[in-house]
């Protein structure tokens, strides 16, 4: 039988006694001799062979470039046609992915870039290799025919920890649920692998064959999705402390670092992070931590990107220059996509002045409620409780409860009577004499005064929280910084 391949040195890079794979490893020939452009094999595991299927020849030095004429092609028709991320094939060095960045940057391309590992020789250059692309995929079929097969496992593992180190995006794919382009369930041992590489830390998890030219592509997705969901679920009682922490590069980094550890102090519900570029919320995925990452972001590219990130859910909102303005309207985004709950605390991070790329320099803890009113604070205490609205002295000695809210037109000595049972005093009016004043100090109840619309905005009955630190009313029963 002849087979041709489209790689014309193939016969002057290989000697009698190597072993030639094809198709991830299905199809084993050995060489027995070359003769001009010819390689002559003996056949040790046959089978059907399609049109461009892969060779591999463990411990040949293959000469390929890493681009050729058609994939210069393909990356340009990714340029013009926007696209966030560049899988590069069979890397070795860092000087293959180089050779890709320096074509990106000529024709004005952005793109993240994503190196296969697929080789021995890149396994052995992973060092290098990760400090010059954006993410890693082990692509483990061509990678488990270049290097001995157990070894695959301990080699994944391996690159997981180290891109998860160097703030790198890692992907393991290739055989996922191989069974599956046959089957419509998968079996036990490939619903193992998948929950380990999440359990791993591995930011995705990809399909190849299940869905490029399997019987049940559907089936497939929603197989990996319910597995990949399971094991999140289980990700703080399985998933084994990280070997090291993370390197901190720099103030942006710190500041990540930072919102990490308070995250978990305060058993804050979401870490939001404000980003250009996506770059505050890739360096907080690489210290994996346990709430999630909402990357809240103006642009359409960045939340695109940001979905392969380990933790990060992106959420869009439009441009904002005011740091507190821009704060408002991500929580307001995400408890509008149930990313969050009111009454919650999370941790925002942003860099200021906004829109500065790699100037994260800010963290605050913020509660996820919905401002109903602000004011002065007048007594520093926080309180919880139903309101009642009393426009006159009369109207409060009838209607106040027990633990209530009272909120007034105008604090004064008039309402003494009814202060003993009240739990907070709002007052519309600003204005105080000075008997009112000592009559909120006296009792030590949390007070807000100059409550504007405060008849108008509440009514008898609501539940809300008093923030008497920084004057602020929220709707229901909120979990405040203290």
């Amino acid at each position: 039988e002849l087979i041709h391949v489209n790689y014309p040195l193939l016969s002057q890079e290989v000697i009698a006694g190597q072993s030639i794979y094809i198709d991830d490893g299905t199809l084993h020939l050995d060489v027995e001799k070359v003769e001009d452009d010819k390689v002559i094999c003996r056949v040790v595991v046959g089978g059907p062979l399609r049109d461009t299927k892969g060779l591999n020849i463990p411990g040949a030095n293959i000469s390929l470039t890493a681009l050729s004429e058609k994939d210069k092609e393909d990356i340009i028709w990714g340029i013009q046609h926007g696209m966030e991320y560049l899988a590069v094939s069979f890397v070795k060095t860092r000087n293959d992915v180089l050779e890709v960045r320096k074509l990106l940057k000529n024709n004005g391309g952005s793109m993240k870039i994503i190196a296969k590992i697929e080789t021995w020789q890149a396994v052995q250059n992973l060092a290098d290799i990760v400090e010059v692309v954006d993410g890693m995929m082990i692509a483990r079929g061509d990678l488990g025919v270049e290097i001995p097969t157990e070894d695959v496992p301990l080699v994944q593992k391996h690159i997981i920890e180290k891109c998860r180190l160097r703030g790198k995006v890692v992907i393991v794919a290739t055989q996922m649920l191989d069974s599956m382009i046959r089957n419509p369930r998968p079996t036990r041992a490939e619903a193992s692998d998948v929950a380990n590489a999440v359990l791993d830390g591995t930011d995705a998890v990809m399909l190849s064959g299940e869905t490029a030219s399997g019987l049940y592509p559907v089936d497939s997705v929603r197989t990996m999705r319910r597995i990949v969901d399971r094991a999140e679920k289980e990700l703080g009682v399985w998933c084994l402390p990280c070997r090291e922490r993370a390197s901190v590069f720099g103030v942006p980094d710190a500041v990540s670092d930072a919102a990490v550890l308070i995250s978990k102090q305060i058993e804050a519900s979401a870490i939001i992070s404000l980003t250009k570029t996506g770059s505050t919320a890739k360096m907080i995925s690489k210290h994996r931590p346990t709430v999630p990452i909402l990357g809240v972001t103006p642009s359409q590219k960045t939340w695109r990107e940001l979905a392969l990130w380990w933790g990060v859910q992106p959420v869009r909102v439009g441009e904002f220059s005011d740091i507190n303005v821009a704060a408002r309207e991500a929580v307001n985004m995400c408890l509008k996509e149930n990313h969050i709950e009111e009454g919650e605390l999370a941790v925002i991070t942003a860099g200021i002045p906004l829109g500065q790329p790699g100037s994260t320099n800010m963290v605050e803890v913020l509660t996820t409620g919905r401002i109903l009113l602000s004011g002065i604070p007048l007594v520093r205490k926080n309180y919880t409780g139903r309101v009642c609205l009393a426009q006159t002295p009369q109207a409060a000695w009838d209607k106040a409860t027990e633990g209530c809210v009272l909120v007034v037109r105008h604090l004064g000595m008039e309402y003494r009577n009814v202060i003993e049972q009240v739990g907070a005093l709002l007052s519309e009016s600003d204005s105080l004499s000075i008997e009112g004043n000592a009559l909120a100090f006296d009792y030590d109840i949390p007070c807000v005064v100059g409550v504007a619309d405060a008849f108008s905005s509440l009514s008898d009955g609501d539940i809300v929280t008093v923030d008497g630190m920084r004057g602020l009313i929220y709707s229901g029963e909120v979990k405040l910084v203290v």
